[in-house]
């Protein structure tokens, strides 16, 4: 979602695209797409058409403005006519950012720079020709026909206020905004002061309306914002009485309603319980990006929920454990064992730092569990003992390959900042950029998105980054994510492939056939592998997306929730520029990983 240059693997991207809801047109291994603009989020129906439409206005701008400037020493050449309708196009464009501003659509700051620019450059022409015998031509043609139009404007303005008064704003707003165009496309010839003799007072009634009719649309998408925010935070909101159900329903039978009418033993009923914790926290997340993009408040409500519902997910999830080791039978006790710290080492993993004492109570409930069976929990004591030195050895020396790698390889946040000079842009011949070095990858819009897209990938691909973690999306995903931190995320091809390191570890955790690991510990070591959750990467730049952090976030599936810590909602900074913001996608292709456990190299 939004502007981008790519040469992901195919596979990967396809893959990635179908997630996050990407255009798959973006999935061509050779795609080298930077034009366009930033996507719409479409909280307000009607946002992505408005968009479209005034995108499109400025693309036919910029290949006009191009035109005129490669004949900039021959006036007599340029078309007048060409001139004055695009002129009436770039007032409507600009009404139309102004509006999707109002609709909490970044694209609206994109649209605002790009038609500030070329209403500008535009106008110079215009002025230009005034001198040409064209230029006289059109002046008179258009003195006559707005000399001859004053008394329909005055009836035209008059109408328009009754309907002000009347409080039909939208009617008043559309035809104002269309007698705008007519007569932006009319002045286009003449200076400010000389179009005074022709639009009476509309400027002025064209200014007061606009007030009115912005706080009155502010109003309506705040209330639509607010609806929409409160539906993304249900299923939060309903977390907390479905695990007491399925606690409940664990401990009095051992088996609980799951979804579809499905019915499941407890390791079953904990899956479900981390995909409705998953879901939901992209939902506050979704909920959270729509407050920030309309300031519905100063997010504290929504912080509260996210952190209750972390507390009640972790809870609900320990005392499910419990509430198996009161109910289950000695002869399920292995497998229930097995599976859950499987999925409580992947779990702890995507919540990331701090939730070590949560693994701690989660292993005394486990006790009780184990105990269920003769003999187990003291096999479990005794597995730990001799797999904990393996452990920390493995981590220490996969910790000290890591910092050598880091010393060699530039991280992508750090390199994202760099500094350096812009070899290629599609910068037109009308707007040379000022020399010296630029920010590779801003983080706030100040130039049309498409030349910052443009100019960031060149110097983006093909580059070798360090990123700190990765996370795979799924068992039989091919994609894994870099959490958004530092205005930038990433996408990255999964798992490297790790078989022989994968099995000289199970051989050291005396993993064998049947034989599962038997703590928590040992079993992030094999899901780690598994999955290709890494510590640290070296990866080559396949692909780079410019996006607003506002519409990813909005738009964000559940499956990508991992693009921030589970629990957690994204920083998204300063409120006062929220328009502004840049966010930054890398698709990265491994060369090395850590795997915490052991080091890999892509083959």
């Amino acid at each position: 979602m939004g502007i981008n240059i790519s040469s992901f693997a195919a596979a990967s991207a396809i893959v990635l695209f179908s997630v996050l809801g990407m255009s798959l047109s973006w999935a061509s291994p050779t795609d080298k797409k930077a034009d366009g603009g930033l996507d719409t989020h479409g909280t307000i129906n009607g946002a992505s058409e408005l968009a479209a439409r005034a995108y499109a206005v400025c693309e036919k701008a910029d290949a006009l403005v191009s035109q005129l400037d490669s004949m900039k020493d021959n006036p007599d050449k340029w078309s007048g006519k060409a001139i004055s309708d695009m002129s009436g196009q770039l007032f409507q464009a600009d009404r139309d950012a102004k509006h999707l501003t109002l609709m909490g659509e970044p694209a609206g700051a994109d649209l605002a720079i790009q038609v500030s620019l070329l209403t500008k450059y535009l106008h110079d022409f215009a002025v230009a020709i005034r001198s040409t015998r064209q230029g006289q031509k059109l002046r008179q043609e258009f003195d006559v026909k707005l000399t001859r139009a004053k008394p329909k404007l005055q009836k035209f303005i008059e109408k328009a206020q009754g309907f002000f008064q009347a409080e039909n704003y939208e009617t008043f707003n559309k035809g104002m905004e269309a007698k705008g165009v007519e007569l932006t496309s009319q002045l286009a010839f003449f200076t400010s002061k000389e179009a005074e003799r022709y639009v009476l007072n509309y400027y002025s009634v064209l200014s007061q309306g606009t007030t009115k009719v912005s706080d009155v649309r502010r109003d309506q998408y705040v209330a639509q914002a607010k609806k929409a925010a409160s539906v993304q935070a249900v299923p939060a909101s309903e977390f907390a009485s479905q695990a007491r159900r399925v606690v409940s329903e664990i401990g009095t039978s051992a088996k609980a309603a799951l979804a579809d009418g499905a019915i499941g033993d407890a390791s079953e009923a904990m899956a479900y319980l981390v995909s409705k914790w998953e879901s939901a926290s992209a939902g506050l997340i979704r909920a959270s990006a729509i407050d920030f993009a309309f300031r519905l408040s100063d997010g504290s409500q929504i912080d509260g929920e996210m952190s209750q519902l972390k507390s009640d997910a972790q809870q609900a999830i320990v005392q499910l454990i419990d509430a198996a080791a009161s109910s289950a039978q000695a002869s399920s006790v292995r497998t229930l064992h097995a599976k859950m710290i499987d999925q409580i080492s992947v779990v702890h993993r995507r919540m990331g730092n701090g939730s070590g004492q949560w693994v701690a109570e989660c292993d005394a409930a486990l006790i009780k569990l184990a105990s269920k069976e003769a003999g187990f929990a003291e096999q479990v004591a005794a597995y730990r003992r001799a797999t904990a030195e393996p452990l920390s050895w493995r981590q220490l020396f996969s910790a000290q390959q890591s910092k050598q790698v880091q010393a060699t390889v530039k991280t992508a946040t750090g390199l994202m900042a760099e500094k350096t000079e812009v070899q290629s842009s599609l910068r037109p011949s009308y707007h040379r950029s000022v020399p010296g070095p630029k920010t590779i990858a801003p983080t706030r819009l100040a130039e049309p998105s498409s030349w910052i897209m443009d100019e960031a990938g060149a110097r983006l691909m093909g580059q070798r980054v360090f990123e700190p973690m990765a996370r795979r999306l799924s068992p039989t995903s091919k994609v894994g994510m870099v959490p958004y931190a530092g205005n930038h995320y990433a996408a990255v091809a999964l798992p490297v492939a790790a078989d022989e390191q994968a099995s000289d570890l199970k051989a050291s955790l005396a993993i064998a056939g049947s034989q599962p690991p038997l703590t928590i510990e040992a079993a992030d070591a094999i899901s780690r592998s598994v999955l290709g959750d890494y510590e640290g990467f070296v990866a080559e730049v396949k692909g780079v997306t410019m996006e607003s952090p506002i519409t990813r976030f909005i738009t964000l599936p559940d499956l990508a929730y991992l693009l921030v810590p589970l629990g957690e909602l994204p920083d998204l900074e300063n409120q006062s520029q929220a328009m502004q913001e840049i966010c930054w996608r890398l698709d990265l292709q491994p060369l090395w990983a850590d795997a915490k456990n052991f080091t890999v190299k892509s083959q």
